[in-house]
């Protein structure tokens, strides 16, 4: 019997082209085991806008998963960044994915700065990633966005 569940068709397509469903614990899961290598039939284009769209909704995740954070709290300037760092990472993804012509120096401003943004939460969110399996996976998502905006901006 087929599994008629959102994910089943995910299944059915490269791991690089896989986009996560909700992040429930099943989606947690496969976003762990979803391999980050990069394969040679993408172009670094749609690398960077897969790993932008990737990091926006796992800086999402980890915003939402401490709703409860007070100013004085640790995890509140985690919480902030992720959050920024979601909505930088999704202008970058729009901005690459809507304009026709793209003005090179416009671009590398836009992947410089997603790449910052995805540092400064992957920096921030380390110290804390040990014991929250959600900043762990928010990590590996900044980490690999930062890469994939790298490589755009120098390719171009």
């Amino acid at each position: 019997m087929q599994d008629p569940s959102p994910a089943a068709d995910l299944r059915s397509r490269p791991a690089s082209l896989q986009t996560f469903p909700p992040l429930t614990s099943g989606g947690l899961a496969r976003l762990v085991a979803r391999p980050a290598a990069r394969h040679p039939w993408i172009d670094p284009k749609t690398e960077c806008v897969w790993a932008c769209l990737d990091c926006a909704r796992a800086c999402n995740e980890v915003a939402d998963s401490f709703p409860q954070t007070t100013a004085g709290s640790p995890l509140a300037r985690v919480v902030w960044l992720s959050r920024n760092g979601a909505g930088i990472c999704l202008a970058t993804a729009r901005m690459l994915t809507t304009s026709a012509e793209l003005d090179v120096r416009r671009v590398r401003a836009v992947l410089e700065t997603c790449q910052s943004a995805c540092r400064l939460v992957r920096v921030e969110i380390a110290p804390h990633a040990k014991g929250h399996l959600v900043l762990r996976i928010g990590g590996a998502a900044c980490r690999r966005c930062e890469a994939a905006c790298g490589r755009l901006s120098k390719g171009i």
